[in-house]
């Protein structure tokens, strides 16, 4: 994730076969049940982290990788 030019990793404990990554969309590739989960899994993540975004926005507070990390 990458905030203001600051980056920080932020782990999900999930793993998968390169083969099945798409590494441009950043996406897993296939329609087999545990990659879609992992899909969904991964977009509700992406979403958590856009909601974090948006409302720290409209506290008007400091935007930082870390504070959207703790939330």
């Amino acid at each position: 994730m990458t905030v203001n030019g600051r980056r920080i990793e932020v782990s999900l404990k999930q793993s998968i076969q390169e083969s099945d990554w798409n590494a441009v969309k950043g996406v897993a590739k296939g329609s087999r049940k545990e990659i879609v989960a992992l899909n969904n899994y991964l977009e509700r993540h992406r979403a958590s982290v856009v909601s974090c975004y948006q409302e720290l926005s409209l506290q008007k507070k400091l935007i930082t990788v870390e504070l959207i990390k703790e939330m």
